[in-house]
């Protein structure tokens, strides 16, 4: 199984969109697909397609967020003929190589939130995904060991209060991970390769997540930096 940020996300007023691609030797799907406009996801599908050599076969939806899946964003892979699924309206979740669970996240409470737990029974490779929200240990079967996750590390609490409009994110910060959270997150659930997204330079800079969340999870974390897969291949995580 094979993982690449394709948009990181930012935790700054100007929110980027989040999308993450996985594949194996069969299957090739993405976690969300925040993108603004069609012509960028039309071109970060072909640039996956061409990176994986898999048709692009589905979008898992974590919530309705615009920067992450909205109906505009179902039209425009319906155009392209990928499948969406989303919790309480999708049956079937697995592909032919991969078998999936979604689980809750503590969220804006207006929006249901969900991670997913990804493993690939032919390597006994699991990957969990919460791409914004508080997770719950409860939510990764516990009798997988966890080769990789992806989390956020949305904010540092005294860079939050100097931010311009401190006021609004301070408010919707209590559903967002910030460093120390994310870290003693990671020191429990001990997974092998750990990537921390939803950065941004003035809430939480790359930087500081990352001796933060290191410190506090006692091993190495990889940053979801900005990549543009027009522009550059995107770095890709061999699970």
């Amino acid at each position: 199984m094979k993982v690449s940020v394709i948009l990181p996300g930012s935790a700054s007023i100007q929110n980027k969109g989040v999308c993450i691609a996985v594949w194996t030797s069969k299957d090739l799907f993405w976690i969300d697909a925040g993108f603004t406009s069609f012509k960028a996801l039309s071109k970060a599908k072909r640039d996956c397609e061409k990176l994986s050599g898999l048709p692009l076969s589905c979008c898992y939806v974590s919530h309705r967020h615009s920067d992450h899946f909205s109906d505009k964003i179902a039209g425009w892979l319906k155009k392209l003929n990928v499948a969406v699924a989303e919790v309480g309206q999708t049956r079937s979740w697995d592909l032919p190589s991969v078998e999936i669970w979604a689980w809750t996240v503590r969220h804006n409470p207006t929006i249901p939130t969900y991670g997913f737990s990804v493993a690939e029974p032919i390597s006994d490779k699991v990957a969990a995904f919460c791409i914004e929200g508080r997770p719950e240990l409860s939510g990764i079967p516990s009798t997988y060991t966890l080769d990789f996750i992806y989390i956020e590390a949305n904010h540092d609490p005294d860079l939050l209060l100097r931010f311009p409009q401190s006021d609004y994110h301070s408010q919707n910060a209590q559903w967002h991970l910030d460093n120390k959270s994310c870290g003693q997150f990671l020191a429990k659930c001990q997974p092998k390769i750990a990537v921390i997204g939803n950065l941004s330079e003035s809430r939480n800079t790359p930087a500081l997540a990352k001796m933060d969340v290191e410190r506090l999870a006692g091993m190495e974390v990889h940053l979801a930096t900005e990549c543009e897969p027009h522009k550059k291949i995107p770095k890709v995580w061999e699970i």
